[in-house]
């Protein structure tokens, strides 16, 4: 099956183009990217990136809307891209942990710190954060 099949076929991936995000983010493999599929949005690791725009990546925890668990390959469009993190976003989440001690509120933290720089997409109404066990509402 070819990869742009795979990429349209299943689930239907939030569009970049939903949000105001406009450009293409600039990925590569080895970036962690946010997507959001039935009405959840969560990390992804990115594997493989192809020349026509489809993209397979590993899912970063267990979903609950979503069929996927941890370490499930996913296979999207560059469009499905809401946002990228780059090495230095990933260490200021990791400096927030260590200083709060809470993965959690960190996470709520570190998003608002991202969409503050503008690299960060508006959460939804009534979005939980989940890191591991804890929720935040």
């Amino acid at each position: 099956m070819l990869l742009e099949e795979r990429a349209s076929q299943g689930l239907c991936f939030e569009s970049r183009r939903d949000n105001t995000l406009l450009s293409a983010p600039r990925v590569s493999t080895g970036d962690w990217v946010k997507v959001g599929a039935l009405g959840e949005r969560f990390w992804c690791l990115v594997n493989t990136v192809h020349a026509d725009g489809v993209l397979t990546a590993s899912v970063a925890n267990d979903l609950v809307l979503c069929p996927w668990k941890a370490g499930d390959e996913v296979t999207f469009r560059e469009e499905n891209i809401l946002e990228v993190a780059s090495l230095s976003d990933r260490s200021r989440f990791v400096q927030m942990v260590l200083v709060s001690g809470s993965r959690v509120g960190a996470a709520q933290r570190w998003h608002h710190w991202r969409q503050s720089k503008g690299v960060g997409v508006a959460p939804r109404p009534r979005t939980q954060y989940i890191v591991g066990d804890g929720i935040i509402l």
